[in-house]
């Protein structure tokens, strides 16, 4: 029986580690951010919710709202607007429609 719930309890952790043809795409979006102006992602994902001082650089902020997990996207970019860095979360279906957003 302990066998059984094991392997019950892998099998459900391992489903939380797929990536996605959605996630691997805002992964490689987000990494292609990197050195690019802010101004192109202001322009396809819209006004963010946050824009605010963060040390030397200014975070920006969009969140799509799901009813599990909302998709929140963090750039944060330089006095020039160039984008430094770049974070993410959520999952498959909460983050389509910001990665259909950014495929436009």
């Amino acid at each position: 029986m302990r066998v059984l719930a094991l392997m019950a309890l892998a099998l459900v952790l391992s489903g939380c580690a797929i990536q996605t043809p959605v996630i691997d795409d805002l992964d490689r979006r987000l990494d292609d951010a990197l050195g690019e102006p802010v101004a192109g992602f202001v322009s396809q994902l819209g006004d963010p919710a946050v824009i605010e001082a963060d040390g030397a650089l200014t975070r920006y902020g969009w969140r799509h709202a799901d009813l599990v997990r909302p998709c929140e996207v963090e750039l944060w970019s330089d006095s020039d607007g160039i984008v430094r860095q770049v974070s993410w979360s959520g999952y498959d279906r909460s983050c389509r429609p910001i990665v259909e957003q950014l495929s436009q």
